[in-house]
């Protein structure tokens, strides 16, 4: 038996919905879904006289409606938090990640408890010096990079293992710290002085140093289990931010580069992220296209094998690049103010995100995700493992020869349509859902 999934075309992007929006300063959220589907949100309270909590929102229902949880008051001063989720543990694990000021000196907070029971199972620990920290879940470990005044280092743990080191490595005035992990293999990034990155495999030890031409503004990371991996690094040249994205495709031992988005818009904050379940590199960042201080949300998405050229990212016809119609709810300017994840939902992934939308003091915190999955021909693991997956109105290219007889059932046994492969491909009209083929000259 011989399956097609056909999905609907992209419908752009929901209206954005509000995650936090008191009265507090609210600022650097960061996003985060468990395995049933139901979001987190962290979001930083920062107040006079060096002070913040760390305020926690869920949404169960793809980000439609959010409400407050908890909030956490951390022993000194908090810095961004980054909220993880571990899913091999039901209820699904929570972290929170942040640098917290203790006695004069910036050091690892990691805060932890049960979805089922956030309050009940609260459990906090302060660590070694860290300046800023950056975090990443594989297989019931938390994996964490921390930037400290003059290396970064690695560690590996859980709220129930304990935690250990798993290397350090000089690194002058590291800053945007980042890290990753895929199969297991922890690769970490991180900015060096004004005009310089760093890149390290914290399981082969090897390192790559890049002097780039403009300083750097902000950096993202993602990497894929064939060892592809991207950097994205936001490059300020005068009073702009431009894109430069590298490549590699062999797990940082070499590199290629080019100019991604050279648009003349001031482009920032670029995040990647992308999934063993999906062949894809996504990418978000913030672009201001008519010079106002409001930055609206830029996609772009690339299959991992053609990242390593500006022409392999882009997004079908269909799809809005630009998440916001308002470009004045867009992200305000400020201390990591946009965080982003892959979202699973029934057709596949979609891409969330949260930001600060306002340049007022009394910062407020907005979220929006793609409609539906913008994929265009694509394999995927669960729901549709082994079924091939297309695009209402894409023709159909099933590996057979030309001239083939092919006909399409419903999952009752109903013939819905048939026709002859020709050019390649198999031209006919379906309505989204799956269809079982079947071809009288080859099968498969």
């Amino acid at each position: 038996m011989f399956l097609v999934w056909v999905l609907a075309a992209p419908e752009g992007w929901i209206e954005p919905r509000e995650v936090a929006f008191s009265s507090r300063n609210e600022v650097c959220p960061s996003l985060a879904q468990e395995g049933a589907g139901r979001l987190w949100a962290a979001v930083r309270f920062k107040y006079e006289f060096y002070y913040s909590e760390i305020g926690f929102y869920t949404s169960g229902s793809l980000g439609d409606f959010w409400q407050p949880v908890f909030t956490y008051s951390p022993p000194g001063d908090a810095g961004p938090p980054q909220v993880l989720v571990d899913p091999s543990y039901t209820p699904n694990i929570v972290y929170a990640v942040f640098p917290v000021l203790v006695s004069g000196v910036w050091k690892l907070g990691v805060l932890s408890f049960s979805s089922g029971d956030p309050q009940g199972t609260q459990n906090f620990e302060i660590l070694e010096e860290a300046r800023e920290v950056r975090g990443a879940v594989f297989e019931r470990r938390v994996y964490l990079a921390l930037a400290k005044p003059d290396s970064v280092v690695v560690l590996s743990g859980s709220r129930f293992t304990g935690w250990e080191r798993l290397g350090a490595w000089p690194v002058d005035s590291p800053r945007s710290v980042r890290v990753w992990v895929s199969e297991g293999v922890p690769l970490v990034a991180c900015g060096s002085g004004a005009q310089r990155l760093v890149f390290l495999n914290a399981a082969s030890g090897h390192r790559e140093e890049f002097s780039l031409p403009y300083p750097l503004q902000d950096l993202s990371l993602a990497a894929g289990p064939d060892g592809r991996v991207a950097l994205a690094a936001a490059l300020e040249y005068h009073g702009n931010g431009d894109i430069y994205l590298l490549y590699s495709q062999d797990w940082g031992e070499s590199w290629g580069g080019f100019w991604l988005d050279v648009s003349g818009w001031d482009s920032r904050w670029p995040r990647l992220l992308s999934s063993p379940q999906s062949p894809y590199f996504w990418l978000l960042y913030g672009v201001d296209t008519d010079g106002d201080g409001f930055y609206n949300l830029r996609f772009y998405l690339t299959r991992r094998e053609e990242a390593g050229s500006r022409e392999g990212w882009g997004l079908p016809p269909e799809t809005d690049s630009l998440a916001l119609e308002e470009e004045g709810r867009g992200v305000a300017p400020s201390e990591e103010p946009l965080g982003v994840s892959l979202l699973w939902e029934d057709e596949g992934f979609v891409l969330g995100a949260v930001w600060n939308a306002s340049p007022a003091e009394d910062h407020d915190v907005l979220f929006v995700r793609s409609a539906s999955p913008p994929y265009t021909g694509v394999k995927e693991s669960k729901p549709w493992a082994g079924r091939t997956v297309f695009r209402v109105g894409e023709p159909l290219k099933l590996g057979l020869p030309e001239g083939s007889r092919v006909r399409l059932f419903d999952p009752a046994g109903r013939l819905v349509t048939e026709g002859r492969v020709s050019g390649g491909v198999l031209r006919v009209s379906l309505r989204p859902g799956l269809y079982i083929w079947r071809s009288g000259r080859a099968q498969g």
